[in-house]
């Protein structure tokens, strides 16, 4: 325990060795608030020193401790409180980590300075609970592509009815009932291959369709969130 206690602690000083940094921001039903941290620009050595906590005791602290949001560490099976983005190539489902919130704070309100990703030329970030991003997801799916450079909140509901958390539940450690937000900080050239970022400049034209809406821009057809519809 003094050393998860310890661990606690240090995650407070890792802003010092960001060169930037920014927070995702979340509060609760109660208005009770907790909040992770997204680094960039972070040498190897730096994010290799981000304190991190085995899957036990990260659960152990999501039960008991203050924090009750926690995300994937940089390393395998370990949790954090931070998110380290390092350039990548691909889809965006490469930098995907997953935010693991206790269940029984939901509904919450996660909010961010979208400034910070626009500035940063980070326009690919997304929000998603989805389990195969892009493609088909988990029941759950209250979370759908969410653009942090084009919006400043969303609000994640409690949506849990039996085995509908089945991608969001850790089986082995079934003391807690936690929901599973993907977050991937990435470019407009990590983007899924199915979501485009709508071009600017382009006049556009709202089309109805078996009752949803498409916007037409250019000689491409769009959903209301940058699908680009076949």
């Amino acid at each position: 325990m003094k050393r998860l206690v310890t661990l606690i602690c240090c995650f407070t000083a890792i802003s010092l060795h960001a060169k930037q940094s920014t927070f995702l921001y979340f509060e609760d039903k109660n208005g009770f608030k907790d909040s992770i941290e997204v680094a960039i620009g972070l040498t190897d050595e730096q994010i290799a020193d981000i304190p991190e906590l085995g899957i036990g005791e990260a659960y152990i602290a999501l039960r008991e401790g203050p924090h009750w949001v926690w995300i994937d560490g940089p390393h395998d099976y370990m949790m954090s409180r931070v998110y380290a983005y390092k350039p990548y190539d691909g889809f965006i489902e490469k930098g995907r980590q997953n935010l693991w919130i206790r269940a029984d704070r939901l509904p919450i309100t996660i909010s961010w300075d979208k400034q910070f990703f626009v500035n940063n030329n980070l326009m690919g970030s997304v929000l998603s609970d989805w389990n195969i991003w892009f493609e088909s997801g988990c029941e759950d799916e209250d979370v759908p592509i969410v653009k942090l450079a084009f919006e400043k909140s969303y609000i994640v509901h409690y949506t849990y009815v039996e085995n509908s958390y089945n991608c969001t539940y850790q089986n082995w450690l079934k003391t807690v009932l936690v929901k599973r937000i993907g977050l991937s900080v990435g470019t407009i050239y990590n983007y899924g291959e199915s979501v485009e970022i709508v071009p600017n400049g382009l006049s556009a034209t709202k089309i109805i369709h078996e009752g949803h809406i498409h916007i037409l821009r250019g000689n491409k057809i769009y959903t209301v969130t940058g699908q680009v519809v076949e």
